[in-house]
């Protein structure tokens, strides 16, 4: 094997190790917001400056971040959203089957929002 095809094999290794170890971190984060867990929701602790969705220019954001509780169709879904420079309880279902999803889908539903203020 030459030289070049040594080193390529090499940062190609190394890249998967680096892309391994994000991997990692990325669960222990997303692990890490868990406040509540039940059959059918995983209420998170999202921190102010995390996007809840991507966008232009967003590389990390909570939605990427659920991949660390399932893929595909056993991937938690949003229920609702918070602003990214807000923190606060973000409700995701645990899939796309729990009932709670159509309930946001309906046109009666209203949100409750509660504000406390220490200090």
């Amino acid at each position: 094997m030459s030289l070049r095809l040594q080193q390529q094999a090499q940062a190609a290794a190394e890249g998967e190790e680096t892309w391994r170890a994000a991997l990692a971190d990325e669960r222990a984060q997303a692990h890490a917001m868990v406040i509540k867990e039940t059959k059918t929701a995983i209420a998170l602790n999202k921190p102010p400056g995390l996007a809840v969705q991507g966008g232009s220019k967003v590389t990390m954001h909570l939605d990427h971040l659920l991949q660390a509780f399932g893929k595909g169709d056993q991937k938690p879904r949003l229920v609702h959203r918070l602003d990214k420079d807000t923190s606060g309880i973000l409700v995701v279902a645990r899939n796309a089957e729990v009932p709670f999803l159509q309930l946001y889908d309906s046109s009666t539903t209203a949100a409750l929002c509660f504000l406390f203020q220490l200090g």
